[in-house]
């Protein structure tokens, strides 16, 4: 991007002008008159260096109105393409509501603040990982969402790294803080399980591994919401639950409470 005059321009024109004035009174101090060429001499640099101390201004004014023009719409771009990878976050942590609750309730949540009550964080330890994902192909929640959450993070930092001179720190410091939060870091490093269990020959009944990380869901899900609170104040179209409703519709997947941990047949479960 063009920089604007260096502020110092200002200033040299300015000690020049009052240099040249200092010296016409010295020089009218000492002789009692000023020759009047040189009278004219002083004034026509001094105009002109005014002249030029105004021209400068102006240009900077114009490329600094342009410069923030420009962030404005960089800003604008960076914004629109967080939005969609930050959406599907979204869409991906109201599946796991969706997923977790046993039966629908019977007032549905109106903000993404009450979808992510304590109700869902007692909740989230008995969501299932070795159950199908609602998702084409078919795979589990644990491979999953480790592929998604991966996936977003390396779409965030292509948009950072692409804009972070257009952004206020803030919003970058907020992408970072969700894009390397212990349970983004966690889920990556479980994705590998299922292999690892199948290297071992060990055969699990589920995985419950969100059984005593609820804190790290909920830290998570803090700064997500953080992050959509801050975007949804400079963008067009904010993300809101009220666009999203059609999550909560029993014809779209995952069905209420099909992610949930099933006891039947497990000895010493709930009957």
């Amino acid at each position: 991007m063009p920089r604007s005059a260096p502020r110092g321009s200002y200033a040299v024109l300015l000690v020049l002008v009052a240099i040249l004035g200092v010296i016409s009174h010295w020089l009218g101090s000492m002789t009692g008159q000023v020759p009047l060429w040189l009278d004219q001499y002083f004034s026509d640099i001094s105009a002109g260096l005014v002249g030029s101390l105004i021209v400068i201004f102006s240009i900077d004014r114009i490329i600094r109105r342009n410069q923030e023009e420009e962030r404005s719409r960089r800003e604008k771009i960076a914004l629109r393409r967080l939005r969609t990878h930050v959406l599907w976050h979204v869409v991906d942590l109201l599946n796991m509501y969706k997923a977790v609750i046993k039966d629908k309730p019977l007032t549905l949540p109106s903000t993404l603040e009450d979808v992510f009550n304590e109700d869902f964080y007692k909740e989230i330890g008995m969501l299932d990982l070795m159950k199908e994902a609602p998702v084409i192909p078919r795979t589990i929640w644990l491979s999953y969402l480790g592929s998604q959450i991966e996936l977003a993070r390396r779409n965030l930092k292509e948009v950072i790294d692409s804009y972070s001179v257009y952004l206020e720190i803030e919003l970058v410091e907020l992408v970072e803080r969700c894009s390397n939060s212990h349970f983004s870091q966690l889920m990556i490093q479980l994705e590998d399980i299922p292999l690892i269990d199948k290297e071992h020959h060990f055969k699990r009944q589920h995985y419950n591994l969100f059984l005593g990380v609820e804190k790290l869901v909920r830290e998570h899900i803090t700064m997500v919401l953080s992050l959509v609170e801050y975007m949804n104040k400079r963008i067009d179209s904010p993300i809101e639950l009220k666009t999203l409703q059609d999550r909560f519709r029993d014809d779209v997947a995952p069905l209420w409470g099909s992610g949930r941990i099933d006891y039947t047949g497990i000895r010493g479960g709930p009957g």
